[in-house]
């Protein structure tokens, strides 16, 4: 397993905000200006149109609305050539319900069966979208398959070692066919599961205490290390969970993946606080920002006999990314009430080891004004939302005016590449000042 370099700036294109693959070649010129090392290219297989990209119908091919895949090459070769390496989006715990590995699996085809979760009944896991119910009665309404986000997202059962070399293929396909550099991960934490009914005590918990059913490190570890062994790239999990050592477990000497990310910095998680509730003022993302980009990879852990206690030993490598920002949630300005050059001054100044930034995110943006009707809304979490604040009552104006501020839609928008231009031509714009943040943060 290779690592990330110290100092390592890795930049995110969401390509549905995209006019295809070309528009993203053009402008990569941009992104190696920031100094770029890496480029996280989030999903752009053929989908089935339900959450952005992260619903896919072929893990193998690219939707023919961003253009073909000799495009895609084209657009890595392009990457290559400006000296930064390109990381496919991985979505490896579900598939699109248009899959033809689920359709194989609802007609009860032998070789499919297993790909899957199969219960007789609902065992009282919800969803991340909503909080509603995690299982989907299918077939005759006798059987269940589990979706730990949409309905039409059906997770997959990585205890089947057929599931496990599909997946190995896949990347082996993208890595020996089309030179891709390496893999961002879509919730590996999710992918070692125990299925088993919640108790009544976790139901009255958010999400139905589910961290307890697949946030197993021994069983990630070693399903990862299976697809990804003997392959020269490198790998950046996402990671749902503030704790310093289950990334600790996951990356690095102790893990399967070369770095992971949460959203513990973005959230101002520090030593005070910690995962309380607070607003991230300037001093607590300070904190936060000095934790959560340096954390090292462990070497070895070491018990004294005389007193039991464990000493910790590390190595000089970051194993996780600082990300502030994603097509995950809204603009960081927006969020904090921080202006841009603030921010930049706080993430870079605070030295960590792995940087991420979104499209856009180099020019302090604010988030875009959003609309006052749902059905102007693309994103499905927002629309879910959006359903449940009705059903308890809240009028629609209401409802929409709750979640503007948090939605992801404020980061799925296109870049203006119109502000974009201007702000190149100004010595004292928020991207002048980015790009100088991140000069001095290399050269540090």
């Amino acid at each position: 397993m290779n690592i990330f370099p110290e100092k390592s700036l890795i930049y995110q294109l969401y390509p549905s905000t995209w006019e295809g693959f070309k528009a993203m070649t053009e402008f990569l010129p941009r992104i190696k200006a920031l100094h770029a090392d890496y480029i996280w290219l989030s999903p752009c297989y053929p989908s089935g149109g339900i959450d952005g990209g992260y619903d896919v119908v072929d893990y193998c091919a690219v939707d023919p609305k961003y253009g073909t895949m000799d495009d895609l090459d084209e657009f890595v070769r392009a990457a290559h050539e400006l000296g930064i390496k390109v990381l496919m989006d991985l979505v490896p715990n579900h598939t699109s319900t248009e899959h033809p590995w689920f359709k194989a699996f609802e007609k009860g085809e032998p070789r499919y069966r297993d790909y899957y979760y199969r219960t007789k009944e609902d065992l009282g896991w919800r969803n991340t979208f909503d909080g509603e119910s995690a299982f989907e009665p299918f077939g005759d309404g006798t059987q269940y398959y589990l979706h730990l986000f949409h309905r039409k997202q059906a997770d997959l059962n990585w205890e089947n070692p057929r599931v496990r070399t599909e997946f190995r293929e896949i990347v082996k396909f993208w890595v020996e066919r089309h030179k891709i550099d390496g893999f961002r991960i879509d919730v590996p934490t999710h992918l070692g599961k125990r299925l088993k009914a919640v108790s009544w005590l976790e139901k009255k918990l958010p999400f139905g205490g589910m961290q307890n059913y697949f946030m197993r490190t021994e069983q990630i570890n070693e399903y990862l290390r299976e697809i990804f062994s003997g392959f020269d790239i490198v790998t950046l999990g996402e990671v749902g969970t503030p704790l310093v050592s289950f990334c600790e477990k996951l990356a690095g000497n102790h893990g399967s993946m070369s770095a992971v990310y949460n959203c513990a910095t973005r959230l101002a998680f520090d030593h005070f606080f910690y995962c309380l509730p607070a607003w991230p003022s300037k001093k607590r993302l300070e904190r936060a920002l000095k934790k959560w980009g340096h954390v090292k990879a462990l070497k070895d852990v070491m018990v004294r006999r005389t007193t039991g206690f464990a000493i910790f030993t590390y190595e000089e490598v970051t194993i996780n990314a600082v990300m502030l920002e994603s097509h995950d949630h809204p603009r960081y300005p927006s969020y904090t009430m921080m202006p841009g050059r603030e921010i930049f001054e706080l993430l870079f100044s605070s030295n960590p080891g792995i940087v991420m930034l979104y499209q856009g995110q180099e020019l302090g943006l604010p988030n875009p004004p959003l609309m006052d009707h749902i059905s102007d809304y693309k994103d499905i979490q927002t629309i879910l939302n959006y359903e449940k604040l009705l059903r308890k009552g809240m009028s629609p104006e209401k409802a929409i005016q709750s979640l503007k501020h948090t939605s992801r839609e404020n980061a799925r928008r296109p870049v203006d590449l119109a502000v974009y231009e201007a702000e190149e031509h100004d010595s004292h714009s928020t991207l002048a000042f980015c790009k100088k943040a991140i000069e001095n943060w290399k050269l540090s």
